[in-house]
């Protein structure tokens, strides 16, 4: 018997960055995701995975949001990654040189994760401020993305639950230079 037989835990392939490394063989819903990303006009339903519970489909969201979020530039060079094989076209969206392509601004609400403070995934209110913080920043310095009717109705909304200005700025990113929340927020709860 080895140490590793006594006192650590099985290494597992499937668990965090190393499961992501081996992962493979999605080929057909990648090239779904990446035409969906990609195709002029864009299609106008929603892409949904769906299967019982440890099959990967949270694998599969973590490796397209991370290796296949890239809009091409040039039409010409999506019509000729278009027309490879499915293999082929997911290992080229993943290895796309940086310049050739748009990244796609994404975010990721797990709610199955516990609550964390004020941020709940499961609220309504919380859940949707998730989703802004998190496009903002995958966006940050890459696209601009304004949400100003969401920010103002947050603010509304906070302040009219009692919470101070400094609460009510810490649930927005501290780089995205609120302008018209910050208005928004001394105006409403009387600190201008």
């Amino acid at each position: 018997m080895s140490i590793e037989d006594d006192l650590l835990e099985p290494s597992s392939i499937t668990a965090g960055d190393r499961a992501l490394a081996l992962f493979t063989d999605r080929y057909e819903l990648t090239r779904l995701f990446v035409e969906r990303l990609n195709d002029d006009p864009a299609p106008q339903n929603i892409l949904f995975f769906y299967g019982e519970g440890g099959n990967g489909k949270s694998l599969l969201l973590k490796y397209l949001r991370q290796k296949v979020c890239k809009q091409l530039i040039s039409p010409t060079d999506w019509a000729k990654v278009k027309a490879k094989p499915d293999a082929e076209l997911a290992a080229i969206v993943t290895r796309l040189k940086p310049g050739t392509y748009h990244p796609v601004p994404t975010a990721f609400l797990d709610f199955g994760s516990k609550p964390l403070g004020d941020v709940q995934p499961q609220d309504r209110f919380f859940g949707l401020l998730t989703l802004r913080k998190e496009l903002a920043e995958s966006a940050a310095g890459n696209a601009i993305l304004k949400f100003r009717r969401f920010d103002f109705a947050c603010v509304w909304y906070l302040s009219q639950k009692g919470r101070s200005p400094e609460e009510i700025k810490s649930f927005f990113p501290a780089d995205q230079g609120l302008g018209l929340a910050t208005s928004a927020i001394d105006a409403l709860t009387g600190a201008s």
